[in-house]
């Protein structure tokens, strides 16, 4: 979910009309059971994106973050493919230009290049990367199991 604020209670405080906002996954949650409260949470959308890619955040955006940041952590140098079959989420010119500017040397579109491992085992100069984020299933874990290298990580997500 994302949009606009448009009422404001008078006990609200923090938030102004015209703001963009999404949900976010109990952004105060640390543990224990979760309560109506904690899951009723707003975040700001960044001026760089549109509401769509907002609505994803939660869900994709954030589920890609967590994997990298667990048990073999992402480390500066790091290689890594994130997948993406979702329509919202290919890389269009403009998804790719923001992609070049946060730093991204080597993209490839899994979506129209179907030979995507063998190219990113090229980038790689045969080495392969070091995390896959996995969530075409079937379709592409083998070949995420040959662009990644020896002892690094795939994360499977949403995959059944």
């Amino acid at each position: 979910m994302a949009g606009e604020i448009i009422p404001l209670g008078e006990d609200v405080t923090g938030w102004k009309l015209g703001e963009r906002v999404c949900s976010n996954f109990a952004i105060d949650h640390l543990f224990g059971d979760v309560t109506k409260e904690i899951n009723a949470k707003l975040v700001r959308i960044p001026e760089c994106i549109n509401y769509e890619e907002a609505a994803t955040l939660p869900c994709a955006a954030l589920t890609g973050y967590s994997t990298l940041i667990g048990t073999n952590s992402l480390k500066a140098g790091d290689a890594i493919v994130v997948q993406s079959n979702r329509r919202g989420l290919e890389l269009r010119s403009p998804a790719r230009r923001r992609l070049r500017r946060a730093g991204h040397r080597h993209i490839v579109n899994c979506q129209t290049v179907s030979d995507w491992d063998a190219e990113v085992l090229q980038i790689t100069k045969g080495r392969g990367v070091d995390h896959v984020i996995e969530v075409g299933g079937p379709q592409t874990l083998l070949k995420s199991v040959n662009c990644v290298r020896y002892g690094g990580t795939i994360y499977t997500i949403g995959s059944s």
